[in-house]
């Protein structure tokens, strides 16, 4: 006699494979919804219309330094001038003088020459100092210890020059 077990076999058990659940139908309405509202907003609001024609959705005005043609005539930057460098000398003699005792440069005591020439061209002086400072750390580097000029300008016919820069001898 052969004795039936109440078990079932594990054999008639096949486990299932795990399923991804498939978005019903609240998914895609929600997702359809969703593009909908932005379609909705970007024609409202246009946008639409600027990135259809290419236009700046944003614009934001922008002082351009470039179109200021004032001259300095007071000796003092106006927010209305304040990036020409034309004019008259803003800075005084003592204090060019100060500045270039305190870096240690070989131009001491040529405040006033540089303050003199910043009237004789009409280039405010804090432009030239600032530009003696950028070049060679008011003469303490580069080939303006030997050139002794604010500036590396390029040597130009009938003037002495050394390694194709101007020799002006500005500051001894």
């Amino acid at each position: 006699m052969s004795r039936r077990s109440s078990y079932p076999s594990p054999l008639l058990f096949k486990p299932q494979p795990s399923a991804k659940p498939i978005p019903g139908c609240l998914g895609i309405s929600v997702v359809i919804v969703s593009l909908l509202v932005c379609l909705w907003l970007t024609i409202t609001s246009g946008m639409g219309t600027a990135l259809l024609t290419n236009t700046p959705v944003i614009s934001v005005p922008i002082a351009n330094p470039f179109t200021n043609t004032h001259l300095v005539t007071e000796g003092h930057a106006t927010p209305s001038t304040a990036y020409t460098v034309l004019g008259k000398p803003s800075l005084s003699a003592a204090f060019i003088d100060r500045v270039l005792d305190h870096a240690q440069s070989p131009a001491r005591e040529t405040g006033m020459a540089l303050y003199a020439l910043s009237l004789l061209y009409g280039i405010d002086d804090a432009y030239a100092l600032a530009f003696f400072q950028h070049e060679s750390r008011f003469g303490t580097t580069g080939i303006a210890r030997v050139t002794l000029s604010l500036g590396n300008i390029r040597c130009s016919a009938g003037y002495q020059c050394v390694k194709g820069l101007l020799t002006v001898a500005l500051f001894d």
